[in-house]
C-alpha cells in the first residue's frame, strides 16, 4: 500500500518541524484530503492538533499506549490542549 500523499505530508513536516498546530493547520488545509468544512470544525481540529502533540511528545509510545487502553468513546470526545 502507498500513499499518494505522504512525500506532500513529509515535505510539510521537515518545513514545519514540532509545532503541532502549525502542522495541523498545513495538512488541513489540503483539500484533497480534508473536506475544507472538516478542517474548519474546531472540535476536529482540535483532536487533530492533540493528537500530534501526543506523537511528537518526547514518548510518542507512550501516547499510543494510553490512547489504546481507554474506552474509545472517551478517547473522541476529550482532546487534550495544545500547548
Amino acid at each position: 500500500m502507498s500513499d499518494p500523499f505522504a512525500e506532500r505530508i513529509a515535505t510539510i513536516a521537515d518545513r514545519v518541524g514540532l509545532d503541532s498546530k502549525a502542522l495541523a493547520d498545513a495538512i488541513l488545509a489540503i483539500d484533497a484530503i480534508f473536506d475544507p468544512s472538516l478542517a474548519a470544525n474546531a472540535t476536529f481540529r482540535a483532536h487533530v492538533v492533540a493528537g500530534l502533540d501526543g506523537l511528537l511528545s518526547n514518548d510518542p509510545m507512550g501516547f499510543v499506549k494510553q490512547v489504546c487502553s481507554g474506552p474509545t468513546d472517551a478517547r473522541l470526545k476529550q482532546p487534550a490542549r495544545s500547548a
